[in-house]
């Protein structure tokens, strides 16, 4: 049999009528014929699977090189056929909304690095199917953002300490690191910091209130007895969550509307809206005002119906506990702060006012939703001077559309 004859063959017995690699069924369907023939499929089907995936994930990053975020955000072809260049440095949840816009909201996996099948050891893999066409991996490579280079600078400082005595480190804000830890820097060597972060791994937030979260949010790892965990912050701010898309603010039409059937699957965003008093029919109100430019402006107002103990649950439980709180100052300097415990984590929080909750709603002068959680934190009053901690909730389309809205919290701290 030629192989023409094959891929006849193959595609006569598929389903669709042509061979899909990332079938199963087809798969085996070539299996079949290979093993009729007694050619070695288990050789066979490895490499057109590799050489199709290869293809497809080419293909996939060609059409994003044409596109308007190509010169957004600097991206550049490789050499890999698996990789794009980030030349912006920007974070995975920015190039994940990309390739929600630009492929029709793919079912996408996010593998950390070092985690299989991602076989690098710094940077993330998204993987997902290409309509029509099968498995892509991406990886989206170079340039860090700003507070993953902040998270290498710091590992590469500690490392360099490693092994000298106190008086013999060059760097105040390692010197400052190591003794509020209580860390002799003489009994390790550079080996027993290890770099964990690049994944920037984000916090799950939940009623339940705060979890041990040491080993998942560790950005640095020092192999002391028991390990220390370090969660390393650059001073701009930090995600904490990424919701996906809000379903329940969809177009029917020209018109949005609320579904509250979609409202009620979603038992976290629903339990956070009720949380924070907010509206979702004021949400889609506000963005009819935008599409049609008649009625009420974008406007901040502060919220009349909120559970102060369900919030304070939920903030303390993006903190987490069980590690060092590691944050860039000015001057070289450094903010660290052990989280021992569920207090702990409720202390990073503070109080929270009755006027604690400011939301905006869409309006003729914006699509977006925002909300502003503000508190009263002892522990960063006490130690940065400076007050209060900050919650942003952000619903918005991010690729110039109206609809859908991505649900993101972030923090200033």
């Amino acid at each position: 049999m030629t192989l023409n004859e094959l891929l006849v063959e193959w595609s006569y017995r598929t389903k669709k009528g042509y061979p899909d690699m990332g079938n199963p069924s087809d798969i085996l369907i070539l299996k079949e014929i290979l093993e009729s023939l007694d050619l070695p499929s288990e050789e066979i089907i490895p490499n057109l699977e590799e050489g199709t995936k290869a293809s497809n994930s080419r293909k996939a990053i060609a059409f994003i090189l044409q596109s308007k975020y190509a010169k957004e955000h600097g991206f550049k072809k490789m050499s890999n056929p698996y990789r794009i260049g980030n030349l912006d440095g920007i974070d995975k949840d920015r190039f994940l909304e990309i390739l929600l816009d630009l492929f029709n909201n793919p079912e996408i996996t996010i593998h950390d690095p070092g985690s299989s099948p991602n076989t690098s050891s710094k940077y993330n893999l998204f993987e997902f199917e290409l309509e029509g066409e099968g498995l892509v991996q991406i990886y989206l490579a170079g340039g860090a953002n700003k507070g993953e280079k902040y998270e290498q600078d710091i590992l590469a400082r500690i490392q360099s300490s490693l092994g000298n005595s106190m008086d013999e480190i060059q760097y105040d804000d390692i010197k400052k690191l190591f003794q509020t830890i209580g860390l002799d820097p003489t009994k390790f060597s550079g080996d027993d910091a290890q770099f964990m972060g690049a994944a920037d791994t984000k916090r799950q937030v939940s009623f339940d209130g705060p979890a041990d979260l040491g080993s998942k949010v560790a950005d640095i790892v020092i192999d002391t007895e028991p390990k220390t965990y370090l969660s390393i912050k650059n001073r701009k701010g930090s995600g904490i969550y990424n919701g996906g898309n809000v379903t329940f603010i969809r177009m029917e039409g020209e018109k949005a509307i609320f579904d509250q059937s979609k409202y009620n699957e979603n038992p976290l965003f629903r339990e956070i809206f009720e949380a924070c008093g907010i509206d979702p029919q004021k949400i889609a109100d506000g963005i009819n005002s935008y599409i049609t430019g008649t009625g009420e402006k974008s406007e901040w107002q502060s919220s009349t119906s909120i559970d102060l103990s369900k919030i304070k649950k939920l903030l303390a439980s993006s903190f987490g506990y069980g590690y060092w709180y590691v944050r860039e100052k000015a001057k070289n300097n450094i903010f660290v702060h052990y989280i021992n415990d569920e207090q702990g984590a409720y202390d990073m929080v503070g109080d929270l006012q009755s006027n604690a909750v400011k939301i905006k709603y869409p309006g003729t002068t914006s699509k977006n939703m925002e909300i502003v959680i503000q508190t009263d934190s002892k522990v960063f009053v006490q130690e940065e001077g400076r007050t209060p901690l900050a919650y942003q909730i952000v619903m918005r389309n991010a690729s110039g559309k109206i609809l859908p809205m991505r649900f993101n919290i972030r923090t200033n701290k």
